[in-house]
This record gives C-alpha cells, structure tokens and sequence, in this order.
C-alpha cells in the first residue's frame, strides 16, 4: 500500500529527530517541510473540489 505524502513527510521527520541530535536548524526546515505539504495538499484538495471533482476520502486504518 502506497503511504501518502503527508505520512512519508511524518515518517521522514521521525527518523530526522533521531538523526539530527539537537540541530534546531535543520529541525526547522523538516518542520516547514511538512508543513508546505500538508498545505499544498489542502490547495490541490480545495482545487479539485472547485472544477467539479468528487471528493476524495482517506481511508483510515
């Protein structure tokens, strides 16, 4: 099963946690990072919306 963008973005900043040992910088960006996807994909969801797609429903496991 294919994970999605925003679990591999929290996936990713798991393991950067660990990796990074108290850089807050690099924290940081991983931080903005996720949070850029977790907004483009509300804009792309809203967009779709808006030119008459059906919306899409996640399935939760």
């Amino acid at each position: 099963m294919e994970k999605s963008m925003l679990e591999k973005s929290k996936m990713y900043f798991e393991m950067a946690t660990v990796n990074i040992k108290g850089d807050p910088a690099r924290l940081a960006q991983i931080a903005c990072t996720i949070a850029l996807a977790e907004q483009t994909k509300r804009l792309a969801d809203a967009a779709w919306k808006k030119i008459g797609g059906e919306e899409k429903k996640e399935k939760e496991e």
